[in-house]
């Protein structure tokens, strides 16, 4: 099978190249189109670039470019974090390939405002097939777009990690992770968040860690893990405000390696998620895996971990995420157990499983599918407002 991936490539690792590499390694033919080179070819486009009322139409006018140099004999392409720029490149997408697939990765469609909702909207139009990894978020998807509740599937994005935190559990104690993470014995590590963007809510769970008695704090070592985006000044304000809690901790924000990422899963006894939004983060999943112990927003869409077995306690506010705590605080030793929920996700995640679900999707026939006609009104106008596209890989 020729697959074309289309994408953000910075922004998707390590679930693209894992993708790519699982396919090929079953003897497919996978190419990549990364969506954010769009640099400026020749003296008009570079001229075009440096006008703003400009740049938009220029940065379609390079992709569709790019896109023409490519064979016309794909399978399938699929989009991967459907930005708005996608919904100018599906007619070139389509002269590219036989099927079009848009998978939804959370925040494209959770956080987007009224423009990037329309166009998402054009793009998912003119796609044969939409998915998600969750059906609390498809059931969103669909009740917003109608037109394609006959052509979305759930297909979960595979993760290698969980291969990773199953071979570093193998290989090496738990006292033998938490030594190469020099984090102190005796203290039981909370993790708050996977990244560094505001919508993590860190204030709130730094409200929540200012809140605990001094003998609970005095037990905790939290963890914070900012590796992306490189947002800086975000990152200080978050020193600042997790300094003040007297509590010992330390921000994460070096690039780290896939073991050190798996140790980090594997000695976080306690892990906050109270993002705004979420489809089903990577981040959650791996941690489940290893064993921690969740408390997540009431929020957020879980279901489909509930009904694995997973144990997540809910809260609503930065009172409750301190009581979980303050209770936790009082246990007398750090000891972890494989969840009995660990084999049912990595059924659902591991890319043994996933690999061959994309791969059946990409071959087989989708009833209703579109023929790539959209039923939104054409427009040939490109601004600003109309192209926003987002970091990628984020939900």
């Amino acid at each position: 099978m020729k697959i074309l991936i289309a994408t953000s490539l910075a922004g998707s690792w390590p679930y693209i190249p894992e993708m790519l590499d699982e396919f090929r390694k079953r003897g497919h033919h996978v190419e990549v189109f990364d969506v954010t080179d769009c640099r400026p070819r020749g003296i008009a486009s570079r001229v075009a670039f440096r006008v703003q009322r400009l740049r938009n139409r220029a940065t379609v006018a390079a992709l569709e470019r790019r896109l023409a140099d490519l064979p016309s004999d794909f399978d399938v392409v699929n989009i991967h974090f459907a930005d708005s720029i996608y919904r100018y490149l599906v007619p070139a997408f389509r002269r590219q390939g036989r099927k079009i697939i848009t998978s939804i990765w959370g925040s494209d469609f959770l956080r987007a405002d009224p423009s990037a909702l329309y166009n998402l909207g054009l793009t998912l139009d003119a796609s044969d097939v939409v998915t998600s990894n969750n059906p609390e978020i498809l059931e969103k998807i669909i009740a917003y777009y109608p037109s394609i509740s006959q052509r979305s599937r759930i297909v979960p994005f595979g993760l290698g990690s969980l291969d990773v935190i199953a071979g570093v559990r193998r290989s090496e104690s738990l006292q033998e992770s938490r030594r190469k993470l020099a984090i102190p014995s005796e203290k039981l590590v909370v993790t708050c968040g996977y990244n560094a963007i505001p919508e993590q809510r860190h204030a709130l769970m730094i409200d929540a860690l200012a809140r605990l008695s001094v003998a609970a704090k005095s037990r905790f070592f939290v963890l914070i893990p900012m590796t992306y985006p490189d947002y800086r000044a975000y990152r200080e304000e978050v020193r600042n405000a997790v300094e003040a809690t007297n509590i010992d901790y330390r921000i994460l924000d070096e690039k780290m390696t896939a073991e050190d990422v798996a140790r980090v899963r594997i000695v976080s006894d306690h892990v906050i998620n109270v993002q705004t939004t979420d489809s089903l983060s990577a981040s959650i999943q791996e941690h489940l895996f290893a064993g921690s112990s969740m408390i997540v927003g009431n929020w957020l869409p879980y279901g489909v971990l509930e009904r694995m077995g997973a144990e997540l306690q809910k809260v609503e506010n930065a009172e409750a995420i301190s009581s979980i705590l303050e209770i936790a605080a009082l246990s007398s030793e750090v000891r972890r157990t494989r969840p009995d929920c660990a084999d049912k996700i990595y059924d659902h995640s591991s890319w043994s499983a996933n690999a061959p679900r994309w791969l059946e999707l990409y071959g087989g026939r989708v009833p209703g599918a579109t023929d790539g006609r959209s039923k939104y009104p054409a427009s040939s106008r490109i601004s600003d407002r109309n192209i926003k596209q987002g970091a990628g890989g984020g939900n």
